[in-house]
């Protein structure tokens, strides 16, 4: 360890050589201890890999500016239809089969919705009546009671 220039240590340098000393010396495998310097390389490779994953893309960035820098007129012609123009007219052939699948999905929505006419809800209605009409008929009261219902059957419509 390196001392100060009053001849001491500073606190990072012990702490440092503690480390040091402790990634150096073998645990039981199951200790806390192990465990901590586990963690501990695990970090430190964490970090390494960190690093090296930054220099890599600032690289990359690097030699790709490089790259694009010194392409010529034909090159970036070309570059520039792959990147924008190509997708972009892709999106635009799409466009109407897209439209006509929703047209068509609504189109069966609404199919399927109306599926009932009004027709079959008044062929439905009168039937309902009928049966009504005939239980009506099966019905035993007073006179008064009687008329009602004979009131109720011609309002039906039977």
């Amino acid at each position: 360890m390196e001392a100060g220039a009053d001849g001491t240590y500073k606190k990072t340098t012990v702490n440092n050589r503690i480390k040091e000393i402790r990634l150096q010396y073998r645990f039981s495998p199951e200790s806390f201890e192990d465990k901590i310097v586990t963690a501990l390389n695990l970090i430190e490779e964490e970090s390494l890999l960190k690093k090296e994953l930054k220099q890599k893309t600032d690289e990359l960035h690097l030699k790709t500016k490089t790259t694009i820098e010194n392409l010529g007129e034909d090159e970036s012609l070309k570059l520039l239809e792959l990147k924008w123009i190509k997708p972009l007219i892709d999106e635009l052939y799409k466009m109407p089969i897209d439209t006509l699948g929703e047209l068509v999905n609504r189109v069966v929505y609404l199919s399927n919705k109306y599926a009932t006419t009004l027709a079959d809800v008044e062929k439905n209605i009168e039937q309902a009546g009928s049966e009504l009409s005939g239980m009506i008929d099966e019905l035993v009261g007073g006179t008064s009671d009687m008329e009602g219902l004979l009131e109720f059957k011609k309002i039906l419509g039977v």
